[in-house]
């Protein structure tokens, strides 16, 4: 039976920053700006009706509410039987020990915390978080009548540290949880789910067939906001911004999000190979003028001011009456200007010149960049992609959220200048401006690409888990330390670690510098577990002028070995020194 809507996609979006205190949790300030995005991205890039989006933020979102809605999707009657089903979720999570009764696989369970979370029952009881044991019954009901083309993001950690931020702009979304589950929470669903059949089903399990799960973190991280935004629902949104989701999977999907600090990405669930929505719901893209002359085909308003980079593929039709037949040919681009793109179009098919194209792909591209309207109409931008130049893998967004760097134009001094956009790093100020000429702006945006293309390349992959869900010891590990200065006899004074490991984790720490660390050392101390000998390099990436500076160069082979005895030896770094740990 087809859907009973032109776009058979439904949601529920979730987002509570307006925690209370009595919660025990920290108000956010970025979830349900997330939400408000999410909800934008359904709209206005798969065309979904507002009528079919169920909105919760902040003092709706209760666990009553939350439940109930979970319900409603399974009894909607527009729903049909595999028709897509988003659910998001932003807002706190937490992890408790699992009642003994419940027969868990494992100490503890972990839950998201309602904005009632806390408060009284209104018997004798207080309202609790929704664990993933009624929210695995709860997803296997749904799928049950609706089938299986249920995608579930979590924006949110579980982790009882009890940590909070790394600063004053910077939130963890997740906290401790203190007591003890009732062992007859929501029996009422758990022990009759589907089918009066009990469903003991974790959210977090990778053979599930319900749903797809998309989380912000592995286990034994953290997940973290910015400001208005959670590192991973931007991430998120940014590696959707410009594709084609119906030629997208859910694993793809995560491989083609930014590295995030300190959070790995997850995609969970048997379906993780799938594509998105499974085929059913595809991006809304404008057909497009196209002109051919020459073999070569020129696509209108389809420039880098509209996103468009080398390698973008798009479907060609000889008229838009035909776009519901298959397309006559892919093209790929091969040369991007400012407002239109150019690809080699050879056909025999068609008698024509004219033609429709519409956006079937996009790669990935080195930066994003938000363009203002006063810059894009001036020649140094109109000219950037001409006269021979060579190209730039460089997409431009109307979306400051979106994008990784801004233009600004400084009227004071005719130049054009930069700020930097990425929430974490807004605080940084760029010292840093050009002549407003095409050769200087192509200069600046080849010189950003290389910047973060080294400062943000890491090696993919998930973590390994040991089975008390902390890190295992990979082959390296990498211990930071405050160091303090210390006089002996023999020297004028060694550098030597003050205090524990910062970096437990093994994921990176933030630094904020001001006045209270402003004047201190700080050393890394390189473990190898191998029989290798390894030779490592220190760089400082400097975001206020976009310079990469040698901290620390290896010694060549011979006077390395010295210091480090391969087969699980001595340390690297052991000794320290203020000439390779001091930070500038």
């Amino acid at each position: 039976m087809a859907s009973s809507s032109p776009n058979g996609l439904f949601a529920l979006v979730i987002g509570i920053d307006d925690y209370a205190p009595e919660t025990g949790f920290d108000k956010l300030m970025g979830a349900v700006s997330d939400a408000d995005r999410i909800r934008s991205w359904l709209i206005k890039d798969l065309g979904v009706p507002l009528s079919q989006i169920r909105n919760l933020r902040d003092n709706a979102a209760t666990r009553k509410v939350i439940i109930q809605a979970l319900e409603d999707l399974s009894t909607d009657a527009r729903i049909q039987f595999d028709d897509p089903i988003l659910i998001y979720y932003a807002g706190h999570g937490s992890e408790a020990p699992a009642p003994k009764q419940w027969r868990w696989d494992s100490a503890r369970i972990q839950m998201i915390v309602p904005w009632d979370f806390g408060q009284s029952d209104g018997h004798t009881s207080t309202i609790q978080g929704i664990p993933d044991r009624t929210l695995g019954v709860l997803f296997a009901k749904l799928a049950e009548r609706k089938g299986n083309n249920i995608t579930v993001i979590f924006d949110c950690c579980h982790s009882g540290s009890g940590t909070r931020s790394r600063d004053d702009t910077t939130r963890v979304r997740g906290g401790p949880y203190h007591g003890q589950l009732p062992a007859d929470l929501d029996d009422d669903i758990v022990l009759f789910g589907t089918q009066g059949t009990r469903v003991p089903d974790k959210i977090r399990h990778h053979g599930i067939r319900s749903h797809v799960l998309l989380v912000a973190y592995s286990p034994h991280e953290l997940a973290y906001e910015t400001n208005s935004s959670g590192a991973f629902t931007r991430a998120l949104l940014r590696a959707l911004h410009g594709t084609n989701t119906a030629e997208l999977t859910y694993r793809s999907l995560i491989e083609r999000m930014e590295p995030l600090r300190g959070q790995t990405p997850q995609c969970e669930g048997y379906y993780q190979g799938r594509f998105l929505f499974n085929r059913k719901v595809a991006s809304t893209k404008p057909l497009l003028h196209a002109t051919l002359k020459g073999g070569k085909l020129t696509i209108a308003n389809a420039g880098a001011a509209h996103g468009i980079t080398i390698g973008s593929k798009f479907a060609i039709w000889a008229s838009p009456n035909d776009q519901n037949a298959d397309p006559l040919t892919t093209v790929a681009v091969e040369t991007v200007r400012a407002f239109d793109s150019i690809a080699t179009f050879m056909t025999t098919k068609v008698n024509s010149r004219s033609f429709v194209a519409q956006i079937q792909e996009n790669p990935k591209p080195e930066l994003v960049i938000y363009v203002p309207d006063n810059i894009k109409i001036m020649g140094c931008f109109k000219n950037l992609f001409s006269d021979g130049r060579p190209p730039l893998r460089i997409a431009v967004t109307e979306d400051k959220f979106l994008a990784t760097i801004g233009l600004t134009f400084l009227d004071e001094y005719d130049e054009i200048g930069f700020e930097m956009l990425i929430p974490e790093e807004q605080k940084q100020k760029i010292r840093y401006s050009i002549e407003a000429s095409p050769d200087d702006l192509h200069a600046a945006l080849d010189h950003f690409c290389a910047f973060f293309d080294r400062r943000d390349r890491v090696k993919r992959g998930s973590p390994t888990m040991g089975e008390d869900r902390m890190l295992s010891s990979p082959n390296f590990t990498v211990e930071i330390f405050r160091l303090e200065l210390n006089y002996y006899e023999d020297y004028q004074g060694l550098l030597n670690p003050a205090g524990p490991n910062l970096n437990i984790q093994g994921t990176g720490i933030q630094l904020v510098v001001g006045p209270h660390n402003e004047d201190d050392f700080y050393g890394f101390r390189i473990n190898n577990s191998t029989d290798q000998r390894v030779f490592p390099y220190l760089f400082y990436f400097d975001s206020a002028d976009f310079s990469i500076s040698t901290y620390y160069l290896s010694p060549d082979a011979g006077i390395f070995a010295s210091a480090n005895t391969a087969g699980k030896g001595p340390s690297i770094g052991g000794a320290f020194d203020e000439d390779t740990v001091k930070f500038l």
